[in-house]
């Protein structure tokens, strides 16, 4: 471990190498990781630093390991968003960039879950990873005009179509 990482104490900036060495282990981890890893909808909550990041992703850890049976999971955060407050004070669509920007986001999972994977599998997603980290970035910084040449309009029901191209066999690693 270089010395560069000894002073980053939030999960999502822990190398992936370092995360479980440097993570402590809840009281409850075992329970609460159990229930992580089921089906439905789940809300965590609590204050900064009491552990959430951690909990989301040690679950999707052990998911990836296990492989489980069709379950395929993808972490993304949304901390970054406050980045993306000004664009709603200078652009009367503001709410148009933020929503293009999660579902930017949620690709970008997607596509960090497929490498986690192993998959083989080359989704068609009609937006690249390269282009979706570089629009994320630039929305990030506000420079909503760099973006005006993205063509494509993301909505919830492409997100719902990903499933089907993604065709996901009941263990995403023999894609």
């Amino acid at each position: 471990m270089d010395n560069d990482s000894l002073f980053v104490e939030q999960a999502e900036y822990i190398a992936p190498s370092d995360f479980i060495e440097w993570s402590s282990d809840h009281p409850n981890e075992d329970v609460i990781l159990k229930k992580l890893t089921q089906a439905g909808a789940k809300l965590l909550t609590g204050p900064r630093g009491c552990g959430k990041t951690t909990l989301m992703l040690k679950a999707y850890n052990r998911l990836n390991k296990m492989g489980s049976g069709g379950a395929f999971a993808i972490y993304v955060n949304f901390k970054a968003s406050l980045k993306l407050e000004p664009i709603y004070k200078s652009k009367a669509n503001g709410g148009f960039w933020f929503s293009q920007w999660m579902y930017l986001k949620i690709y970008e999972g997607i596509y960090k879950s497929l490498i986690d994977y192993k998959s083989k599998e080359k989704p068609d997603f009609h937006v690249a990873l390269a282009e979706v980290e570089k629009i994320i970035s630039l929305l990030e910084l506000g420079e909503v005009g760099k973006v005006q040449d993205f063509k494509k309009e993301l909505t919830v029901y492409d997100l719902g179509n990903l499933r089907t191209s993604l065709q996901l066999c009941e263990n995403p690693r023999n894609t």
